[in-house]
């Protein structure tokens, strides 16, 4: 489960219970969490996900991590922490950048796409993109019907982004098109 989901898990929860509390007049409203304490919650999780994995160096290029590794990189995005992107770089780095040959066409391993063009459009550096472009090239190159690409509903999660990600990050349209093709 990726650090987004637990995170709005825990959100949820939260205002579930508040909203259960309100509904008691006898009961004191509890505060809304501050930043300081929403950036925490984000740490233990993320640090408990961490802690419960193999290292780092044995978890292999697997959709269950690059879900975990996305949510790391949003988590940067929103804290500022360089912890949480860190660890997507470590990760990206033990894989060398690469996509499992064996199953590159399929949609839940495409979503490690993402973890790896979202540091490439941050840091710029050719050899994060290179693997994504050769693999992405091959599927243009020998195409399958959309259903059979992206035939589950979280599929839509996991290669579409890449596609746009590497339109955006090559400024060719041809990875717009053909995630635009496959999908409708």
């Amino acid at each position: 489960m990726s650090l987004r989901v637990y995170v709005h898990l825990v959100i949820f929860l939260i205002l579930g219970l508040t909203a259960c509390e309100v509904l008691d007049p006898d009961q004191e409203t509890p505060s809304t969490p501050s930043p300081d304490e929403i950036e925490s919650l984000l740490r233990i999780v993320a640090e408990y996900e961490v802690d419960r994995q193999r290292p780092i160096k044995e978890q292999g290029a697997s959709w269950r991590l690059c879900t975990f590794y996305s949510g790391a990189l949003e988590a940067y995005e929103a804290t500022a922490t360089s912890y949480y992107r860190e660890l997507a770089v470590q990760w990206a780095e033990t894989n060398d950048w690469q996509f499992r040959d064996d199953r590159a066409r399929h949609a839940d391993f495409q979503c490690i796409g993402q973890v790896f063009l979202d540091l490439y459009l941050e840091d710029r550096e050719s050899h994060m993109l290179q693997a994504t472009r050769e693999t992405f090239d091959e599927i243009i190159d020998d195409p399958e019907p959309g259903h059979e690409m992206w035939s589950w509903a979280d599929a839509l999660f996991m290669a579409p982004p890449v596609w746009v990600r590497l339109g955006a990050a090559t400024e060719k349209s041809i990875y717009f098109d053909f995630k635009s093709e496959r999908f409708w």
